[in-house]
C-alpha cells in the first residue's frame, strides 16, 4: 500500500472524526489498536478506543479539527499538525488545542496506532 494511500486514509479518518461518525470511524481501526493522547490517556484495542470517543463526543458535541501538513514518515506512518475547537457541554467553555497526531497502518490499511503529542 503506497503513502499516498495512507495519507488519504489519514485525511479520511479526520473527516470521519469531523463528522462524528463513531461507527465509521471503528471501522478504520484494527482490533488491537492502541491510541494515546495526553489529553485522553492510553487504550488498547478498537473497543477502548471506541468508548473513550464516544465519551469524548460527548463531551465535545461540537468538536471539530482542522488538519494540515500530512507527512509520510515511514511507508506506513502518517504525521499532520492539527487545531482541535470544541465546547465543552458540562461547562459551555471553549477549548482549542494544537499538536501533532501520528496515524501508524497495518499493511491492509487498518489504524495500527495512533500517538497525539503537542507540537
Amino acid at each position: 500500500m503506497g503513502t499516498d494511500t495512507h495519507i488519504d486514509l489519514a485525511k479520511d479518518y479526520v473527516a470521519r472524526s469531523n463528522a462524528h461518525d463513531l461507527s465509521r470511524i471503528l471501522r478504520m481501526f484494527h482490533d488491537t489498536a492502541t491510541y494515546t493522547s495526553p489529553h485522553v490517556g492510553q487504550f488498547s484495542s478498537r473497543e477502548e478506543i471506541g468508548e473513550m470517543m464516544k465519551e469524548f463526543f460527548g463531551a465535545y458535541p461540537d468538536v471539530a479539527w482542522e488538519a494540515a501538513g500530512y507527512y509520510k514518515i515511514s511507508d506506513a506512518i502518517v504525521e499532520f499538525e492539527f487545531l482541535m475547537r470544541a465546547t465543552e457541554a458540562a461547562t459551555g467553555d471553549r477549548i482549542e488545542r494544537d499538536g501533532i497526531e501520528r496515524i501508524e497502518f497495518t499493511e491492509s490499511g487498518l489504524i495500527s496506532h495512533i500517538a497525539i503529542r503537542r507540537p
